[in-house]
């Protein structure tokens, strides 16, 4: 169920970032904590990949988080083996750049797993290689190589033995054999007596004896460099921890982080494919292997011996040179999941295309490079002018290209835009260009948070003037419902000033332009609502349905902050009401297939679900605090609605559901009305207030009679 997987998702986000770190100072000495961590990593991995398909903001969070479990996993396994302090993870220092992140709190947390990863990159022996290669492992074990030497030289001994027994056997054969004769026989042939060879000449079965005799050869079971011959008896015991830190480590940086260098088969070099061959599956070291084969294991693309068509040598052939041979095997470290080697994966971490906004086609769609990175200079822009599409001007072009010329400027850039409007600011595009700019992270500042990036939200004098600039520009749209997209531009970027300024003059500033900013989309909202009731047709309902969620979003968007500075902007019964009449309108509006709605409102959805979950508490906090928010909410939405006893919670694990008690018009019977704080689904007797239930929308007779619109319950 999507809804269950968004809620487990954003539950163990929630838990990251509030408990993690209390949960490993409890439980750092227990090593079966690296498995526990490395479990969680893996799963959560798996299910938000999948969830979180082309919604960089989503996926930014998603490496957060998983970085933060890495960190609680590498400083556990640091803490029970710490020979791994000698090894560098492998993460490239500017890898976290291109990552958005809208909330203060997020730089917080990417910050400090920066600082963990210089301090590893810097306590890393310099000049060892990667600990995802086959050239070097932990060096230890050194007793187990000794059990492994010596059995190998006991046996060696044996084979030597049945050499020398064997080779005396076949001279003595020989040497009877060359004492005799070959027996022949007489037969009758065409009527003619002729000798023939006896098929049992005793000479020549004492010589094909001879020639019979075989060996098997003796592999010595560790490769003969020194540094090859530790890493394998390294393999045949890894200890848990070290297992699940390193496959862990590997996962996250390839399947993460680094793009696929292409399919290919396994390979060595020139030439075929080839089979590869495990170490955990060598016969010659089977008895030794004490741990479970992981992701990452030693594997050879040449055979050993002991399988290959030399295992067996005649004993005419036979010395001691090719019956007791060096180990055959050449280990590599090898991705057993992705069937590849892992030296083809290292080394090429790039999650710049994953997290960065996408341009629809469209005229803008050529200037997607102004949108991925702030290397490109303004003259550049200008030297491309030629390249200019026909349905923007000139001005347009190069305010586009330039708004990100220089991470530093980024924000002058966007407070000049603000004020000359040269941007068309209710197209998508804008939108995407002014969010990533306002919500990419950029360069790491050696020991501190602040990004330069962002150093000028922390001026007070520039966040007064962005409000502003913001101001007047909400003002040039508030009269038209059409101005949602550049609404919402100004809303992340007077949310993200909020984030990061310090300045109380600023924050307060910024509450009232978000408080501003809602009572425009909520009038919106509401003036959309009443045009959806009074459509017939099916085609005009579905574009007023999908417009009305939109306003609805943008509407409840404007509670999108900081927790911190969320009390003051959800602090009123108004607030209250507007807070969940938004969450009810957008539960009842969007249909029960999000797949074909317009990549910005999935996104907007995304948004808003996770909004749910972080106003939760206060929430529930608000209403239960003889807050009339919610009952003014319901009068809205159900005429005939009269508060009746105090809102109260069901108990666990349903306390996210809100009910009351009210009387119908008579006054002969109850009725309950049950309100969900994190899906805003209103309930009357059990059915839904405003919408028809979800299970008959689902249905395949009402998608044959009715198509995909949403009705309203008139």
């Amino acid at each position: 169920d999507e809804g269950q997987v968004r809620l487990y998702l954003t539950d163990l986000e929630l838990w990251v970032h509030h408990s993690l770190n209390d949960w490993l100072r409890a439980n750092l000495e227990r090593k079966d904590a690296c498995t526990a961590l490395a479990k969680v990593i893996d799963t959560y991995a798996t299910a938000a990949s999948s969830a979180y398909i082309d919604m960089p903001e989503d996926v930014s969070l998603m490496l957060l988080t998983t970085m933060d479990l890495w960190v609680a996993l590498d400083k556990c396994a640091l803490h029970h083996y710490p020979l791994l302090h000698d090894y560098d993870p492998g993460f490239p220092p500017s890898l976290f750049e291109p990552l958005l992140l809208p909330r203060k709190a997020q730089m917080e947390r990417l910050f400090r797993v920066e600082q963990h990863l210089a301090t590893r990159r810097k306590a890393a022996l310099s000049g060892f290689p990667s600990i995802f290669r086959s050239d070097d492992a932990p060096k230890s074990f050194a007793e187990l190589r000794r059990k492994i030497e010596a059995e190998a030289t006991t046996e060696r001994s044996r084979k030597l033995s049945e050499l020398a027994k064997k080779r005396h056997q076949y001279y003595e054969l020989i040497t009877q054999s060359d004492g005799m004769n070959c027996q022949y026989v007489s037969r009758w042939r065409r009527r003619q007596q002729v000798s023939e060879h006896s098929g049992s000449c005793q000479k020549c079965q004492l010589k094909s004896k001879a020639r019979g005799l075989t060996i098997d050869v003796h592999e010595w079971p560790l490769p003969e460099r020194d540094l090859d011959a530790k890493a394998a008896v390294f393999e045949l015991d890894v200890p848990t921890v070290v297992s699940k830190w390193r496959d862990t480590t590997y996962s996250i940086l390839v399947d993460m982080l680094s793009v696929d260098p292409g399919a290919q088969g396994p390979r060595r070099g020139k030439g075929k494919q080839q089979g590869v061959y495990a170490l955990h599956s060598y016969v010659g070291l089977h008895k030794f292997v004490k741990s479970q084969a992981g992701r990452l294991q030693l594997t050879s693309t040449t055979k050993p011996f002991v399988i290959s068509h030399y295992r067996h040598q005649n004993i005419s052939q036979s010395n001691e040179a090719n019956i007791c041979v060096n180990n055959g095997l050449d280990y590599s470290l090898y991705d057993s999941r992705k069937l590849r080697w892992t030296e083809e994966f290292l080394g090429c971490c790039d999650v710049r295309e994953k997290y960065t906004l996408k341009l629809p086609p469209g005229p803008y769609r050529g200037l997607q490079y102004a949108v991925n990175n702030t290397i490109h200079t303004s003259n550049e822009v200008i030297a491309s002018q030629a390249k200019c599409p026909e349905a923007l001007t000139m001005h347009e072009y190069y305010a586009f290209g330039t708004l990100r010329s220089g991470h530093r400027l980024q924000w002058r850039n966007i407070a000049r835009e603000l004020t000359t409007r040269i941007l068309n600011f209710n197209c998508y595009e804008t939108h995407a260009l002014f969010t990533q700019a306002a919500w990419q992270v950029g360069p790491f500042s050696k020991g501190i948070m602040r990004r330069e990036s962002h150093a000028d939200l922390e001026e007070e004098e520039f966040g007064i003037s962005l409000l502003s600039a913001l101001n007047d520009a909400v003002g040039t749209i508030e009269g038209n419902w059409q101005g949602a997209t550049a609404a919402r531009t100004f809303v992340a970027l007077a949310a993200r000033l909020l984030s990061l300024s310090t300045c109380n003059t600023v924050q307060e500033g910024c509450y009232r332009f978000l408080r501003r900013t809602r009572v425009i989309s909520l009038r919106w909202t509401r003036e959309l609502g009443q045009k959806l009731q009074g459509g017939q047709k099916e085609e005009e309902l579905k574009i007023l349905n999908a417009r009305t969620l939109e306003m609805a979003l943008t509407c409840h968007g404007t509670f999108d902050v900081d927790p911190h500075h969320v009390p003051y902007l959800l602090e009123s019964d108004e607030d209250i009401a507007v807070v969940t009449e938004c969450s009810i309108i957008v539960h009842d509006r969007y249909p029960v297939v999000i797949d074909d709605l317009p990549a910005p409102i999935k996104t907007l959805l995304r948004r808003h679900w996770r909004l749910l979950y972080v106003l939760e508490p206060l929430l529930r906090k608000r209403i239960l605090g003889v807050c009339n928010g919610l009952d003014k909410t319901i009068g809205r939405l159900w005429a005939g609605y009269v508060p009746g006893s105090p809102w109260t919670t069901l108990e666990m694990p349903s306390e996210r559901w809100l009910v009351t008690e009210i009387s119908n018009e008579g006054g002969t019977s109850s009725i309950l009305v049950h309100y969900n704080l994190l899906e805003g689904s209103l309930l009357v007797n059990g059915s839904p207030l405003t919408r028809l239930p979800r299970s008959y929308e689902s249905h395949p007779t009402f998608h044959r009679l009715f198509g995909e619109v949403t009705y309203p319950k008139r």
